[in-house]
């Protein structure tokens, strides 16, 4: 079925308007209050198989597609709920700080600021991380939206989202860099609340991520949904990042053996996410070009989410690259790994001209 097809339904009569206004309609839109569902659906060609081995929380939803729930006062609460078979995790933000809990364990993280590790979400790879594992299509776009000056905007053909007529944004890169060819934001006609984010790569005429509302409702959510309570039977933890509070026991277990092994700590909560010494994460460029670099990382497996990496050095040093379609991930032997949703040259450059943190 080609890209856009639909039944002539779907694409309802609404008031011209210029993608310009559209696009500043959409930004308005996320400061309202809401509640709704909505599904995520990704493919970066990473593959089930190394999806499910990873216990990275970018990676796991790499594949396949998730059903949550949202809640936000359109300021600084919000919740978000992860609806799995049999289980659910949910991330409540209260201004700065963050609960995650998994349902079926019993351990509540705290994170007590919105990131330790301060990496804005400047370019594509850092909107695409995000600060959760999953986001809503409102979210999604405020990011992507932050790349408007470094692209084209037109307007799509309208359409119908959780039964709420919208325009159809449609901002495409002018780098030549990325990998991203467009991206389509649907926009509630009414509000210009984001309804659906849908983001298309080269070679590929299905979107890599397809993240929309299935129902949404205007109404100021009730305050209870912004509260958390540890459960009595719950041990309760303080951990850097969002992140590291999705690492599963045996993770931790294992980073706990790394690190007594090289004699840098004998802190339980150091293994649980990113205050392992010598650890730095930044991002080198900025827009659809950038590219995330983490130094001092080391025995991380490349192979098992790609299947294979090929050998490459240079002014960047040596090490091994891999890439689908959608990202692409250089591991050197300096401890330093790079990703973006760039070519391959583009990371080598990056590389190349990194100065470190």
């Amino acid at each position: 079925m080609a890209e856009g097809w639909a039944f002539p339904s779907d694409h309802p009569t609404l008031p011209p308007r210029s993608a310009v206004d559209v696009a500043a309609s959409l930004r308005r839109g996320t400061a309202l209050p809401r509640s709704g569902t909505f599904t995520l659906h990704t493919n970066l060609g990473l593959g089930e198989v190394a999806a499910s081995a990873s216990a990275n929380q970018f990676v796991a939803l790499a594949s396949g597609a998730n059903l949550a729930r949202v809640w936000t006062d359109g300021a600084h609460r919000s919740r978000i709920a992860l609806l799995q078979p049999l289980q659910e995790t949910d991330w409540v933000r209260n201004g700065s700080q963050t609960w995650v809990w998994q349902s079926t364990g019993t351990q509540a993280a705290r994170v007590r600021h919105s990131s330790s590790l301060n990496i804005p979400a400047l370019g594509a790879i850092t909107s695409l991380i995000g600060d959760s594992s999953i986001e809503p299509p409102d979210v999604v776009a405020t990011h992507l939206l932050a790349l408007r000056n470094d692209s084209n905007l037109s307007l799509g053909r309208a359409d119908v989202v959780a039964g709420r007529r919208a325009y159809e944004l449609v901002e495409t890169p002018r780098s030549r860099a990325t990998l991203i060819t467009r991206v389509r934001i649907s926009a509630d006609s009414a509000t210009g609340l984001p309804l659906r984010v849908r983001m298309f790569v080269r070679g590929r005429s299905s979107p890599i991520i397809d993240d929309r509302f299935t129902a949404i409702s205007l109404a100021p959510p009730d305050a209870s949904n912004f509260e958390f309570h540890p459960p009595p039977h719950a041990t309760v933890i303080d951990v850097p990042t969002v992140a590291a509070a999705l690492e599963p026991a045996w993770r931790v277990r294992e980073r706990q053996r790394e690190l007594r092994d090289r004699g840098l700590s004998s802190d339980p909560n150091a293994a649980l996410g990113f205050d392992t010494p010598g650890l730095a994460i930044r991002t080198v460029g900025t827009g659809w070009d950038e590219v995330v670099v983490a130094t001092g990382v080391y025995g991380w497996g490349i192979h098992e989410l790609f299947g294979s990496a090929k050998d490459v050095s240079g002014p960047f040093g040596h090490g091994f690259l891999a890439h689908t379609p959608a990202v692409t991930v250089l591991v050197l032997d300096d401890g330093r790994i790079a990703a973006g949703v760039v070519t391959p040259s583009r990371l080598k450059a990056a590389l190349a001209g990194d100065t470190g943190p």
